[in-house]
């Protein structure tokens, strides 16, 4: 009989994290343990939090760490079944610095599953570096970021690789697993029957946490350059998330210069990827024409929005206009 698994799903975030952690978070838990009392937003954030003395803002709710284990003995206990964390906080990005060691919070779960200890696989998917930064820039701008894709990408570009990511996760002794995030549409199936889902009974999934647009991305930077302010931040946001047509999956916005820039560090990783771990990522147009740009037509949606949400309409307009193209 083989051994209960542990899997610890590290992401890195804009992998597609957000929507398996929602099946998991709705699974009834007949098939994989997923401790749901203490979730934020799906995922067990508090958990590594509360381990490691992190005390963010945005993530309220503090309690002793000895809760979130008790809850994993109680749901383990008399049964057999494999457990799944997951949360993206196991991975510190260059503009989200927090230091947590993964190894020291599995050690610390490992005796709360009972015996025999469970074999722990750590699993991080890897996604084609473009649209990973795409995505990780357009994140950025939902607080007050103010840099524009290519100043991202410059100075970004060396930690948004995989493989340091991977080798870094090597060093807690326990075995690590990268899993190639495409084709993005069969995402989630994949990674649910790599944790022992059988196909025949897999969940209806869903696409989570969609980008913003080129033209919603322009008038939240235009926003954050025109408008510093929190709250405006925040009322710009939830706007922007609930007007359909300032979503769209992550696109290619970066320059040629910038983007050949990048590639320095993405071909070796990417290379790297394939050898060492049989992950093949798609392989970019660097001559691709960057779709950060707005037209007139955008230019009057901007507008519009701006005017329905209360502020300066004018300052952002100024702003978005520099990216306006025919």
């Amino acid at each position: 009989m083989s051994r209960r698994k542990l899997y610890v799903h590290v992401g890195p975030m804009k992998t597609g994290t957000t929507a398996i952690q929602s099946v998991f978070g709705e699974h009834d838990g007949s098939l994989l343990v997923y401790p749901k009392k203490f979730l934020y937003a799906g995922a067990h954030h508090k958990l590594v939090f509360n381990f490691f003395g992190d005390r963010r803002v945005g993530h309220s709710g503090v309690t002793d760490v000895s809760e979130h284990f008790e809850e994993i003995r109680a749901l383990t206990k008399d049964n057999s079944r494999d457990v799944l964390i997951s949360s993206e906080a196991l991975v510190p990005m260059a503009w989200q610095p927090h230091r947590v060691d993964p190894g020291a919070l599995i050690r610390a779960i490992i005796p709360y599953i009972g015996t025999p200890a469970p074999e722990v696989e750590i699993l991080v998917a890897c996604r084609e570096h473009f649209s990973w930064a795409a995505s990780a820039y357009n994140h950025t701008l939902k607080g007050n970021a103010k840099r524009d894709p290519d100043e991202f990408l410059c100075a970004y570009s060396s930690a948004l690789c995989f493989v340091p990511i991977i080798r870094s996760l090597e060093k807690s002794g326990f075995t690590v697993t990268a899993l190639n995030y495409h084709p993005s549409q069969s995402w989630v199936e994949r990674f649910l029957t790599h944790v022992g889902f059988p196909v025949q009974i897999l969940p209806r999934t869903q696409t989570m946490n969609v980008s913003m647009s080129p033209a919603g991305m322009i008038m939240k930077l235009a926003a954050n350059r025109a408008l510093p302010g929190e709250e405006t931040s925040r009322k710009i946001r939830r706007k922007l998330r609930n007007t359909p047509e300032f979503g769209a999956p992550s696109q290619f916005i970066f320059g040629t210069e910038a983007a050949k820039m990048a590639e320095y560090f993405f071909s070796e990783d990417r290379r790297i990827l394939y050898e060492k771990f049989a992950i093949e990522l798609p392989r970019p147009d660097l001559n691709a024409p960057s779709m950060f740009f707005v037209t007139a037509q955008d230019l009057a949606a901007i507008e519009t929005l701006a005017r329905n949400i209360g502020v300066d309409g004018h300052a952002i307009l100024d702003v978005a206009r520099q990216f306006v193209r025919n």
